[in-house]
């Protein structure tokens, strides 16, 4: 036991020796070590130092030397007090250094276990020149030999320690400045022939920053915690979060040091607030892009994987996400409910080539309206693309920040969006992309409710249609819609277009309508065509429509049309190229040559605010084709009259009229008229008094020639004519119409109880001459009707109430003209005439006579006949024989009249009717005996009377034998002249109108 408490003593002094001799070199040494530790301090790290208090010991860690320095200046002292804080590098208010004892005695070198700084602040600053605080330092004209012996600085160090460090930061070139805090960082490592093994974590904070105009100065504080390794050329983070206003990001993984560089890190920003970070965007930056409004919450997840060269890139892959995001810019919809999702990758290669781009929702609303868009870029050496976009739109949204009003008055309703596309983006973007864009894209764009407005004349309402696109086609589908300004409502509208060309050099592109359907109502349209080469534009065009006219009406304002009704079906074809410096020269042709058309009307009527375009119940068909019009069973109403034309062909009429070619023009056709009023018209046929004096002092002008020969030819009826007082019933004729000649055939008519049959030729000669031949016969018409419907023809020598009878008549003629002038002398006229039934009451003429012959019958004649032959010559109308069976007497009678003043008529009565009137045993006598002017055999004794005025002298007595003879001789020379110069048979009134043509016109109308 005792030796065991003399082992103890034994060791305690042993003990006790060493501590004494470790507190003697201690204090012995301190002062040597503290030269040795600031000596190799300004050594290590070229600085002045100084320090206030240093305490060296070996009994504090032991077997550890520790060191303590207190209050340790970095820098240099400048000579003026006022400038020292500018002139410091860093202030430590304690270091606390621990190294292994034996290096440190035996060999006077730093084994380093543990460092601790405790309170240290450093600057680095620049002035407004740019000199820094520490360019001394990196004088690069001062070369000092660097120590590689053994003695150097050897560090196995269990532990750095740092607390309450600041850094300062400040910049005056950049107006840039900062405090990096450190409250605590802790590190492990080793340092020992050139190799460096470490390990350290700890917590860093950024604050009191700015950088020039940039809103650095609005960051609270950057906090970073970490944890790091650095073992055998690679650095482990373990642990990195870096935590900021709106942002926070970590990561995790190594870096790999020893051939090249190799990481494979771990990135993550679970939360990035767009509101808070929108704060570092300066003002007038965002007032440039207009943004007024930013927020959502974003995050990144994603990973950086491999070596890192000047040739090479790291694998690349992050995913990102957007939501809740909400955007306002001026001008422009609020973005709200914004999300964002996507990814992104550089792909195997680790290249552009590699490289992809993936946006699988881009997601935001606007008011009422949204959209979606799903977007991959691949290969950024040349850029591919694909794409999608879905959206709903509200249009009024839409019209209130994109549309003016001067554009659109009004824009309500939905549109819904689908798009599709794909291709590869062009270093620049010019207009083959466009051919690019529509070759690899399709997509659908639906209007639902729209209503829109220019003004308050082009306006649409509920318009609901779909519009399909596909390369190289475009289709409007179940198009349905309303025009209030013209009461019209689109049931059903369907159109395929198709596109064959580029859209860069659209001038060459073709354009085929494949089908075109469009349905109102009561009506519809249909139609196909196609159009290429818009420089010379060739086009095919065919259609069809069915129209129902009181519905087409309501879509005419009432200034223009007052109203319609009935229907029109119509066919279209046309086609042929328009050169676009001469499209008036060239639409006529195109129009006229080049298009077929052909309509049918049924009990179409039109009501214009001027009258005279008025019509109604227009019926029939209606054809035109190569300048060839035809119509076929067309009739109507116009100024209430009924009217018609069938098998009617129009040929030549652009060919002649407009092109004046040598062709002409020809109609042929069956024309009919109803019932007409002659005082409907003739409030238009009245001519001014002040322009009828003006044209009769003004010279006359020589009418112009149409500049273009014509022939019509058809027939033509009229129901009925009323004019004035008379009425022409079942008038019909047939005629042939050229610029030379005009022929009328059959030209029949029922008035005044009796009926009319004419023929005329009217012959139009170079030399301003006409001449015109007629053929007349009448059949029993009431003379005193036609007196009387006609005012007597504004004559007094004798009226309706004088003369009554049927009239009977046949009449050839010829008539040669000048201009308007009729040659009096070119008359040629001869027929007969009979009067029947009738009576003369009053006649001043026959009045005469009964004074000479004291007969008072002769004051009211009433006759069974009145027989006359009569012919026009040389300007006189001869009677070469007139017999009148009448109750008083009977009366043969010849002689003639000059169309001037001069007339001679010779009389022949029988004494016995004077006598003792018309017995029947003179009736028996008379119609036994023949007729006899010279009473040669005959049977009753005859008085004959002269009756004449010859240049102004008058004579009405007893006849004589002498002057019957030359009126008789006279009578015949002239009538025998007149056959050889003027024949009726030889006149021929053929109109060349053939019945059976105009059924194959019919035929050809109809085809």
């Amino acid at each position: 036991m005792k030796k065991f408490f003399k082992l103890l003593k034994f060791i305690a002094l042993i003990f006790l020796s060493v501590v004494v001799l470790l507190f003697a070199i201690a204090e012995f040494a301190e002062d040597r070590i503290a030269t040795i530790s600031v000596e190799q301090i300004n050594k290590s790290i070229g600085l002045p130092v100084s320090y206030d208090k240093i305490s060296f010991s070996l009994l504090r860690d032991f077997p550890l030397a520790t060191l303590e320095i207190k209050d340790i200046w970095l820098g240099s002292v400048s000579s003026d007090p006022s400038q020292n804080q500018a002139d410091t590098l860093a202030n430590i208010e304690k270091v606390y250094v621990a190294v292994r004892m034996l290096p440190l005695i035996s060999q006077q070198s730093f084994d380093i276990v543990e460092i601790d700084f405790e309170g240290a602040e450093g600057f680095y600053s620049i002035d407004p020149s740019g000199v820094s605080n520490i360019d001394f330092l990196l004088d690069t004209t001062k070369t000092e030999a660097v120590d590689t012996t053994a003695s150097g600085l050897q560090i196995s160090l269990e532990e750095l320690a740092i607390e309450n460090m600041l850094l300062h930061y400040s910049d005056k070139t950049l107006d840039a400045k900062g405090t990096l805090s450190i409250p605590e960082i802790k590190m492990e490592g080793k340092f020992e022939n050139g190799i460096f093994e470490s390990a350290i974590e700890g917590t860093t904070i950024l604050n009191d920053c700015n950088y020039g105009e940039t809103n650095a100065c609005l960051m609270q504080e950057t906090k970073m915690d970490f944890e790091l390794e650095y073992l055998k050329d690679s650095v482990f983070i373990n642990k990195a979060i870096i935590k900021s206003d709106g942002v926070e990001l970590s990561a995790k993984g190594n870096i790999g040091l020893s051939q090249g560089v190799f990481a494979d890190i771990f990135i993550s920003a679970p939360q990035i607030n767009i509101g808070e970070l929108i704060k570092y965007i300066p003002r007038n930056l965002l007032e440039e892009y207009g943004i007024e409004q930013a927020s959502g919450i974003a995050s990144l997840e994603g990973s950086v994987k491999g070596m890192i060269t000047d040739s090479l890139m790291p694998g690349l892959r992050f995913n990102f996400e957007l939501n809740k995001g909400n955007f306002m810019i001026k001008d422009y919809p609020p973005l709200s409910e914004v999300k964002l999702k996507g990814h992104f990758t550089n792909g195997s290669l680790h290249s552009n080539q590699s490289t992809s781009l993936s946006v699988n929702q881009l997601y935001f609303e606007s008011g009422q309206s949204k959209s979606e868009i799903n977007l991959i870029l691949q290969d950024l050496d040349n850029p591919r693309y694909s794409g999608s976009l879905s959206a709903s739109i509200d249009l009024k949204e839409l019209k209130d920040h994109f549309v003016s009003d001067s554009l659109l008055s009004k824009l309500e309703g939905k549109m819904d969006a689908r798009l599709v596309t794909e291709g590869i983006l062009p270093e620049e973007i010019d207009s083959t992309f466009i051919d690019q864009i529509a070759s690899n894209s399709k997509g659908v764009l639906s209007f639902q409710g729209v209503n829109a407005a220019i003004d308050s004349v082009v306006e649409i309402d509920s318009c609901f249609v779909d519009l399909e696109y596909a390369p190289d086609t475009l289709r409007v589908k179940n198009a349905r819609l309303e025009l209030p300004a013209y009461n019209a409502q689109i049931h059903d509208w369907d159109m395929n277009l198709s596109f064959s060309g580029l859209f860069s050099n659209y001038l060459n592109m073709t354009i085929k309508l494949d089908s075109l359907n469009l349905k109102t109502n009561d009506s519809y349209f249909r139609g196909k065509g196609i159009i290429s080469d818009l420089n010379h534009p060739a086009y095919e065009l065919e259609a069809n429509m069915d129209l129902n006219m009181s519905e087409m009406a309501r879509m005419v304002p009432d200034s223009i049309v007052k109203s319609m009704n009935g229907r029109i079906q119509a066919n279209i074809f046309s086609h042929g190229s328009i050169r676009t410096d001469s499209i008036t020269e060239d639409l006529e042709p195109l129009l006229v040559k080049n298009t077929q058309f052909y309509a049918s009307a049924k009990n179409f009527s039109l009501e214009m605010p001027d009258t005279l375009m008025n019509f109604s119940h227009l019926t029939g068909e209606f054809s035109m084709s190569n300048d060839s019009i035809a119509l076929l069973r067309t009739s109507g109403q116009y100024a209430n009259v009924d009217f018609m034309a069938d098998s009617t062909i129009i040929l030549n009429s652009y060919g002649a009229i407009i092109k004046k070619n040598s062709l002409p023009l020809n109609i042929t056709g069956k024309f009919a008229l109803g019932d007409i009023d002659y005082s409907t018209f003739a409030v238009f046929m009245e001519e001014d008094s002040t322009q009828q004096e003006s044209l009769q002092v003004s010279e006359k002008k020589v009418e112009e020639p149409l500049g273009f020969s014509y022939q019509i030819k058809g027939t033509a009826s009229v129901n009925s004519i009323k004019y004035n007082k008379s009425s022409f019933d079942n008038l019909s004729c047939r005629f042939n119409l050229t610029d030379s000649l005009v022929i009328v055939d059959q030209f029949k008519l029922d008035a005044f109880n009796g009926s009319l049959n004419n023929a005329l030729l009217y012959h139009i000669y170079p030399d301003n001459r006409s001449a015109i031949a007629f053929s007349s016969k009448v059949d029993k018409m009431d003379i005193s009707t036609l007196l009387e419907e006609f005012d007597d023809f504004d004559q007094e020598e004798i009226s309706h109430k004088q003369l009554s009878g049927l009239l009977s008549a046949k009449m050839d003629g010829r008539i040669v003209m000048h201009g308007d002038s009729l040659i009096m002398d070119s008359i040629q006229v001869k027929g007969d005439m009979r009067l029947e039934d009738g009576g003369l009451f009053n006649y001043k003429r026959a009045m005469e006579l009964a004074d000479f012959t004291s007969l008072d019958e002769l004051d009211n004649i009433q006759f069974k006949t009145m027989e006359s032959q009569l012919f026009i010559f040389k300007n006189a109308l001869y009677v070469p024989k007139t017999d009148i069976r009448s109750n008083a007497m009977d009366i043969t009678a010849y002689g003639m009249q000059t169309f001037g003043e001069d007339y001679q008529y010779h009389l022949r009565i029988y004494l016995g009717e004077i006598l003792h009137g018309k017995t029947k045993r003179i009736r028996k006598k008379q119609e036994e005996m023949a007729d006899n002017p010279d009473e040669k055999g005959s049977k009753l004794k005859s008085l004959y009377i002269q009756s004449s005025s010859i240049n102004g002298k008058s004579k009405n007595g007893l006849d004589n034998k002498k002057d019957r003879f030359r009126m008789q001789t006279k009578i015949k020379v002239q009538e025998k002249v007149l056959n050889i110069i003027f024949h009726p048979l030889l006149v021929d009134f053929n109109t060349d109108v053939d019945m059976g043509i105009l059924k194959v016109n019919k035929k050809q109308a109809r085809k």
